[in-house]
């Protein structure tokens, strides 16, 4: 694994597109507000585009990648990437502006799934878990540093210098990926590649926990920042520090799996523990608890979601090595399309109780499924 570290580093910044694309930019919004001349509403709207790229983009470069190989589609997203970005700074027109954040997600799609789907090419189960712990740690230390470095790169230029840095990204990692190797040499891909995933009953049980604990994910980012800074009235910067810390704690737990051997067993207390810290959460506004104790369990409840990060999508992965481009594909498609829905539901009622449930209610299904697929995969034989 050593003689990787270049190429764990090449993949986890192709895997933090999502962050690169839409944290960096959004201490800029105020700013680009007056340059378009446009209202707020109109101006979120180029992080919902490049967020509906995102997850639209990944299908198509899965198969891609799938059928025609790994790299040369990974060129082309980071080229794509690269030619929006410039056009981004050029634009004046907000239509205009915002048909190129859509591109932009779709290229960073790309790169997300095809550097996800270069992983079980190269990794056998073994290794596979390690692999997906060094690139989530990897993203997460970038999407901890992505909008610090947006925030100073405004400073310096305001918000088109952050665009031209992300230029200057692109064009850095295309000329890396001209000396990546192939890794899909099988070529696989077919018209049936999805209806053969759909049919993979382990496929889809690890990648709905996977979706779920995502879903987790996005309830506490939606949730968070009003616990602490309305209910618990944390100042703005403290919260910061707060937030970054816990994506810190994300980071360790999604490392875990690389550093200690967990099996079927583990994996199914580790579900639990994540269930019951979820649960705690909901009697936190009953007995009035401190932020301190809040705090303490989120720790808990960041260290166990990191954790299963990584263990539910190199299960899922490894159970889909032949179409790998487009399982990983599916795998960030429901991440996009039911976060999208679930985490205004964190908004209704109380935010303490509503998000507490929301995240219950999918670590239970998690928990579920946790015990009910690695039971179907010890009677056929399958697992370990």
């Amino acid at each position: 694994m050593k003689s990787y570290k270049l190429f764990f580093i090449f993949l986890g910044t192709l895997v933090s597109f999502g962050p690169f694309i839409t944290d960096m930019y959004l201490v800029a919004l105020p700013d680009m507000m007056k340059y378009f001349d446009v209202d707020m509403p109109t101006i979120q709207l180029t992080l919902t585009f490049a967020m509906l790229g995102l997850g639209c983009g990944q299908i198509v470069f899965g198969y891609i990648g799938d059928k025609y190989g790994r790299k040369y589609p990974l060129i082309g997203a980071l080229v794509l990437f690269t030619i929006s970005t410039f056009f981004s700074i050029c634009f004046k027109n907000i239509n205009l502006f915002l048909f190129i954040r859509f591109i932009q997600g779709c290229s960073g799609a790309g790169c997300i799934v095809l550097a996800r789907s270069i992983i079980p090419d190269l990794f056998k189960k073994e290794t596979l878990v390690k692999a997906i712990s060094i690139t989530t740690l990897i993203y997460t230390v970038n999407r901890i540093v992505s909008p610090l470095l947006g925030g100073f790169a405004f400073q310096l230029g305001g918000w088109k210098f952050i665009f031209m840095c992300l230029l200057i990204l692109g064009i850095a990692l295309s000329l890396s990926a001209c000396f990546m190797p192939e890794t899909n040499i099988k070529r696989t891909a077919s018209k049936s590649s999805l209806k053969t995933l759909i049919r993979n009953k382990s496929f889809l049980y690890f990648t709905c926990a996977f979706t779920f604990i995502l879903i987790m994910q996005f309830a506490y980012i939606a949730s968070c920042p009003f616990i602490f800074q309305k209910h618990y009235l944390i100042s703005p910067l403290l919260f910061s520090f707060i937030f970054s810390f816990n994506a810190a704690i994300f980071g360790a737990g999604a490392f875990l799996p690389a550093k200690v051997e967990i099996n079927n067993k583990i994996t199914k207390n580790i579900c639990l523990a994540l269930l019951l810290s979820c649960i705690a959460l909901i009697f936190i506004p009953a007995i009035n608890a401190s932020a301190y104790l809040y705090e303490f369990i989120l720790i808990i409840f960041r260290l166990l979601t990191g954790a299963c990060f990584t263990i539910f999508m190199s299960k899922a992965l490894d159970s889909c090595r032949e179409n790998a481009g487009v399982g990983a594909a599916l795998l960030g498609t429901f991440y996009f399309l039911f976060g999208s829905i679930i985490t205004p539901l964190v908004g209704y009622g109380n935010i303490l109780y509503s998000s507490a449930m929301v995240m219950s209610v999918f670590a239970g299904l998690t928990y579920w499924i946790s015990r009910k697929v690695f039971r179907l995969n010890e009677i056929q034989g399958n697992i370990e």
